[in-house]
């Protein structure tokens, strides 16, 4: 690059960006060398590098799937292996870099879709095989404590080491699940007075809630509490959107006392009058 005091003179200035020191390089006006002369501005001419070809980056970007994209990945695999007289099961990583070519997702991607729907034996995603919930159970029985390691361990025996379940997953997948120890009754008086206070004492925190409670799921718990106290709302007599009313302040000690006390008091509901302003 030279510096110059004549770049206002080019043409096609539009193709230029200027350099100013210490500072970033941004657009700017011939006419700011007017200005400050004493700064020296180097012309850079700017090239696009950047590729704007989504369908050379789809790589790096498609991670998801829709409902359609893995049906027609199914379809193009089926097809591509009974051209290739193979079975799904023998498609190798060289396969999937064709089929691949027909999708917007990597041939990674592609490879590990088709293998988890080959283990559960449903397009549905995130679905678990009676064979992965046996390893899982076997693993957790095990003297493995981390989720994590257990997650490897099923991918590599299973998934032929595609990375198909993760900690979370199995960690998901055994409290709310397989755990011999989930009740899935009715919920309890009793239980159903802890939770509430158990929610006033710790908030939003219902992985802590469920293990204080016990034998219930996270999920089971936090519905649980949402529905005892939109219940115990409607009584009242709030009105107000249910996923509102966190955000909410709201004596809870109020929601603890019988129904037939509630009933008593003043809402819109309890027939009471209220005061005229005439």
């Amino acid at each position: 690059m030279v510096i110059t005091n004549n770049f206002y003179k080019m043409k096609n200035q539009q193709s230029f960006q200027y350099f100013i020191p210490n500072y970033a390089m941004q657009p700017i006006s011939p006419y700011y060398f007017y200005a400050f002369p004493q700064v020296p501005i180097v012309p850079v001419t700017i090239t696009n590098t950047i590729d704007t070809n989504t369908k050379g980056n789809k790589k790096a970007y498609k991670r998801t799937w829709k409902k359609t994209q893995v049906e027609r990945l199914y379809e193009i695999t089926k097809v591509y292996a009974q051209q290739a007289n193979k079975e799904i099961e023998q498609l190798t990583i060289n396969d999937f870099e064709i089929i691949s070519k027909e999708t917007e997702q990597s041939a990674e991607q592609c490879m590990a879709k088709i293998n988890e729907i080959q283990t559960s034996g449903t397009l549905r995603p995130g679905i678990w095989s009676e064979k992965e919930d046996a390893k899982l159970i076997e693993l957790v029985e095990s003297s493995i404590t981390k989720w994590g390691n257990i997650a490897n361990l099923i991918n590599n025996e299973i998934h032929k080491g595609l990375k198909i379940r993760t900690g979370k997953h199995c960690k998901e997948r055994w409290n709310n699940h397989l755990n011999p120890e989930i009740r899935r009754g009715n919920w309890t008086d009793e239980e159903d007075v802890r939770l509430l206070e158990l929610h006033k004492e710790l908030g939003n925190k219902w992985s802590n809630i469920a293990k204080q409670v016990g034998g219930r799921t996270e999920c089971s718990v936090k519905n649980r509490i949402k529905s005892l106290l939109n219940k115990k709302r409607q009584e009242l007599g709030v009105i107000e959107k249910p996923e509102k009313f966190e955000e909410k302040e709201i004596n809870q000690e109020s929601l603890l006392v019988p129904t037939s006390q509630v009933e008593e008091a003043a809402s819109p509901r309890s027939g009471m009058e209220y005061p005229s302003f005439n």
